[in-house]
This record gives structure tokens, C-alpha cells and sequence, in this order.
């Protein structure tokens, strides 16, 4: 599946992507998302999830490529999620770019056509987790109408996080 705006082109990662690894094991942008982020060897764990989730759910975040220049910037899109409510398997919305990329409108102009990606799929509402510190992500979730819901602490040895909700 690829997905194309005016300015990126969303598309599945490939196995063991290497911009995806060297992202992932980039402390920085790590920060908000888990504590100690990924050693290099263990950054290509996610990516290899995110491979599975495509595999089993016919839908996982995309790579997003900037088409002027060819260049990878981040990662967006959403996935099932079964650790945000103990009964329920909910959408989980995510994203995730390098920092020289941030706050050009990356996120806001890919996620409009994810939105309609998922209502397509009959998806009718998404969630999204946040560490509490992460303001720039807060505020991107709700210029994109986000509403703040909750915190829980998600996983063993990621830090408590705080839920979002959208309807669709």
C-alpha cells in the first residue's frame, strides 16, 4: 500500500529498513517513547514489528518520504493496540520524525489521508499515547482534534503515558 500526498509518499517499510533501525536507535528521537531507548543491535526489533503488524493486520504505520528529495523522514500511522484498555482492541495512532524535520506540517498534511485510510477500513475512532512531558506532541494530536482522555502505564519498563482519543 502507498499512499500519496502533495509533498510525501507514505509506504510499508521493508524488513529490517535501515533508516527505521538507525531511527530507533536515535536517543533523541527516542526520548518520549521509551526510557532508554534502543541499543543499535536492538533497534531493528520494532522495525521487525512493525513488519509483523503489516503481515497480521494489513495495516502498521508507514515510512513517510519527502518527494522532492527522496529522503525519509519519519513514520506515521496506527496499528491494533491491546494494552490501552484491558477488555478491547482499539487503533493506536503513532508518529515519529527526525528531528531536522520537525514542525514543517509533516505529521498534519500525512495524517489527513491516514484518517481516511482507517474510516475506508471502518475504523471508527483512534487513540494515541503520549509521554505527559511531550508537549510538542500533545499539541500536534490535538491540531489534528485529539482529545486528551487519560494516563496509564502501558508496558513493563515504559514509563506512564497519557491516552488520546479522535473520532473518526
Amino acid at each position: 500500500m502507498k499512499i500519496i500526498t502533495k509533498n510525501f509518499t507514505l509506504v510499508r517499510p521493508q524488513k529490517e529498513d535501515s533508516f527505521l533501525v538507525s531511527m530507533f536507535a536515535d536517543l533523541e528521537t527516542m526520548t518520549f517513547i521509551k526510557e532508554e531507548g534502543f541499543s543499535l543491535e536492538d533497534a531493528v526489533n520494532p522495525v521487525r514489528k512493525i513488519n509483523t503488524w503489516w503481515e497480521e493486520q494489513g495495516i502498521a504505520p508507514f515510512k513517510i518520504i519527502e518527494n522532492q528529495t527522496g529522503e525519509p523522514v519519519g513514520l506515521n500511522g496506527f496499528k491494533k493496540n491491546k494494552n490501552i484498555f484491558p477488555n478491547k482492541t482499539v487503533f493506536d495512532f503513532g508518529f515519529m520524525i527526525l528531528k531536522k524535520h520537525r514542525r514543517k506540517g509533516i505529521i498534519k498534511e500525512t495524517s489527513q489521508e491516514l484518517f481516511k485510510v482507517a474510516q475506508e477500513k471502518g475504523i471508527k475512532e483512534l487513540f494515541a499515547t503520549t509521554h505527559p512531558d511531550n508537549t510538542a506532541s500533545h499539541k500536534t494530536l490535538e491540531s489534528l482534534d485529539f482529545k486528551y482522555e487519560f494516563n496509564i502505564k502501558q508496558e513493563p519498563n515504559f514509563f506512564e503515558v497519557q491516552v488520546w482519543k479522535k473520532d473518526l
